[in-house]
């Protein structure tokens, strides 16, 4: 199995994990001008920008209901419940920094190299004019805070930033020297495809639904 492979079936191992012991509460989100829920087929991998330094592969996940509703429901749920999980801290990181609609992100550190360092608080996200450095990091590992990691050991953490990532434009990441600056656009493409294909399904599935009413 190629390595991008096995480190998606740990990601999503470590999303069962997660919230596999946590209640089917639905996180508190806006729903103004979102999609429908539950028409959406992209898998979790999709969704994902993916860098590589010498020494690490770093998978960005941007957590903004305006990308998980164009995901499969089972990620879209996923996502929602870690959030729960989290509210208490991500609302404590965003009280600090002074800030009311924060930006979220999962992101892991996956070693390609024995005795992978990694320094969280070097991850940035690219957008025009500016970056943005995290004003919070939730780990979900115990291994996360080490700070290092053997071959094929991976580290995950919710990163909380100042405001909402760009979704519907393209932006990009960073860490250290190396950076990405436009990752996020062949991600981009994909979702712009997958949306207009949700919108047919949801119209659709209401014009069914009509008809059997009548």
């Amino acid at each position: 199995m190629p390595a991008s492979r096995r480190l998606l079936a740990r990601l999503g191992l470590v999303l069962v994990l997660i919230v596999g012991g946590e209640r089917r509460a639905q996180a508190q989100v806006d729903t103004v001008g979102l999609l429908p829920p539950g028409y959406g087929t992209l898998d979790l991998n999709t969704v994902t920008m993916v860098m590589q330094t010498p020494v690490l592969e770093i998978r960005f996940v941007p957590m903004d209901k305006r990308v998980m509703r164009l995901a499969k429901p089972s990620v879209d749920s996923a996502m929602d419940q870690l959030v729960t999980r989290f509210k208490a801290q991500i609302k404590d990181a965003a009280d600090r920094a002074g800030v009311s609609s924060p930006g979220l992100a999962m992101v892991t550190f996956f070693a390609t190299q024995p005795g992978s360092q990694f320094t969280p608080q070097d991850l940035r996200v690219i957008i025009p004019g500016r970056e943005l450095t995290p004003i919070g990091i939730l780990p979900f590992n115990a291994n996360f805070n080490s700070g290092q990691l053997q071959l094929r050991q991976q580290a995950s953490a919710l990163y909380v930033f100042e405001q909402p990532l760009p979704v519907e434009n393209s932006f990009g990441i960073g860490y250290g020297p190396t950076s990405s600056p436009d990752a996020w656009t062949p991600v981009l493409e994909t979702l712009n495809r997958e949306k207009s294909r949700v919108q047919a399904r949801a119209s659709q599935a209401r014009t069914a639904s009509d008809s059997t009413q009548h």
